[in-house]
């Protein structure tokens, strides 16, 4: 099937299932969730254990006496995604130097952890070699946070590197930790590359344009106020000086992807783009015709923008971060849905005991159009070692909420008791996610396009014993 008749089959297959995909597990019990699906579909799916049930967007084979409407769903499911293939890019990842002091390559690798060492390792190679095919030197870093992916661009691959973040925050941090790696290479005799570095503090509009990102590649300094700013264009003389360049990304957030596609787009100068994003559910929804286009992460497609459906932040766009295919193999995928149902039963611990606070938190997303959760109303999420149990995670969570917590310890094991009848239904109705509570916490599925995780992080928390009182 062409994209665009894929792409008009899986809107017409999303606005019929409108109602499942947007359906929240925060109110799976106080909204009695499970009973909103076809009663037919009830037993098959309670008749799955938990691997069978994270095997079932992709391999569980169907069985044939399942309800017509429940194989066609789940079909439908599966057939109808976008192909999406690893690209066939053989990059070698090149050896340091040997030249090259341990002292620069730890200090190049510190305050990253082992998968983040790695992402940076293979987009960097993969940059590099894009950037010599190109016949260019230079590399516009949007993003750029802490200079992770710069910086070694820079040191390793001798690149001229313009690291560009919004947060002033990031872009200090970016400068010092830059200043440090220089005197590292410096005391250890490094030879350092002949190209610059420049750290840019920019706010990043929606509509990038060209001129905007002439100002981030032009040699000759400009007042911060101009970079990136709509009323700034380049001087004519100033853009023919400014350098052909990759515009590359490491986990563009939300809106932050689609802008600098839309930028490479635009930009004559834009030699390559490698981006990788991440945080769709950030990305903000175009939702009338006469919202401009340029103002929206989503959707890019023309095609697109005539359909009727429109995701939301906190259903399909949470969602679109699943990799699906990784559920049957990951060790806390079965883990996440006792969370799921955690979270759904604190809803009935808020409606019972905090009324006023429920009743404010709907007004406020209803306001909203269900795309955001204020900060006041967010619970984001508990650490590992408080969610472990029920009657430690339910305090941990009303005091992020800033509630208390009036229920014993035996009454919130009888409410959880009273409930325990829909756990199962929970795992049959939703799927997993790196977080069970709001949008905020979590980690979506685009930083995955490069996989290496190892886990070994020290949890910070220690609160058990204060939530056992």
């Amino acid at each position: 099937m062409e994209p665009a008749r894929r792409a008009e089959a899986i809107v017409r297959f999303i606005e019929e299932w409108e109602w499942l995909i947007e359906l929240s597990a925060v109110n799976f019990v106080t909204d009695q969730l499970w009973d909103l699906l076809p009663s037919a579909w009830h037993q098959p799916l309670l008749a799955l254990g938990t691997e069978q049930l994270l095997q079932l967007p992709t391999v569980l084979p169907i069985p044939g006496a399942w309800p017509d409407d429940l194989k066609g769903f789940l079909n439908s499911a599966r057939e109808l995604p976008l192909v999406s293939k690893q690209a066939a890019v053989t990059v070698t990842e090149e050896t340091w130097s040997e030249d090259t002091p341990e002292p620069l390559k730890k200090a190049l690798k510190r305050g990253m952890c082992d998968k983040k060492v790695h992402e940076v390792d293979a987009l960097a190679s993969l940059i590099a070699a894009t950037a010599r095919r190109c016949g260019v030197n230079h590399v516009l870093d949007f993003g750029a946070g802490q200079g992770y992916l710069s910086q070694v661009l820079h040191y390793r691959f001798g690149l001229q590197v313009t690291a560009v973040d919004n947060q002033p925050v990031q872009t200090s941090g970016c400068t010092k930790r830059n200043e440090t790696i220089q005197k590292v290479a410096v005391k250890h005799n490094a030879t350092l590359p002949s190209s610059q570095m420049r750290v840019v503090q920019s706010h990043i509009q929606a509509d990038l344009n060209e001129q905007q990102v002439y100002a981030m590649l032009s040699s000759r300094k400009r007042p911060r106020e101009e970079v990136g700013h709509k009323e700034a264009p380049a001087a004519a003389e100033d853009t023919l000086s400014v350098p052909r360049a990759v515009l590359v990304g490491l986990h563009t957030c939300g809106d932050l992807g689609p802008t600098v596609i839309k930028a490479f787009l635009r930009c004559e100068h834009a030699a390559a783009l490698l981006n990788v994003g991440c945080c769709y559910n950030f990305l903000t929804v175009c939702n009338s015709d006469t919202q401009g286009a340029a103002d929206c992460g989503y959707p890019l497609s023309e095609r697109l923008r005539e359909a009727r459906y429109r995701p939301t932040r906190t259903g399909s766009l949470m969602l679109a971060g699943q990799a699906v295919h990784r559920w049957r193999s990951n060790p806390k995928s079965g883990s996440m849905f006792k969370a799921h149902f955690y979270r759904a039963v604190l809803q009935a611990v808020l409606k019972q005991e905090h009324p006023e606070f429920l009743r404010k938190r709907e007004e406020a997303l209803r306001a909203l159009d269900n795309n955001y959760v204020p900060p006041e109303f967010s619970l984001k999420k508990v650490p590992a070692k408080l969610a472990k149990e029920w009657c430690t995670y339910v305090p941990a969570a009303l005091e992020r909420l800033g509630l208390e917590n009036a229920l014993t310890a035996e009454q919130l094991t009888s409410l959880l008791e009273r409930h325990a009848h829909v756990e199962h239904q929970v795992a049959c109705l939703l799927y997993t996610s790196d977080a069970a509570d709001e949008e905020d916490s979590v980690d979506l599925g685009g930083r995955r396009i490069i996989k290496k995780k190892k886990n070994n992080r020290t949890n910070r928390y220690n609160k058990r014993e204060k939530y056992r009182r």
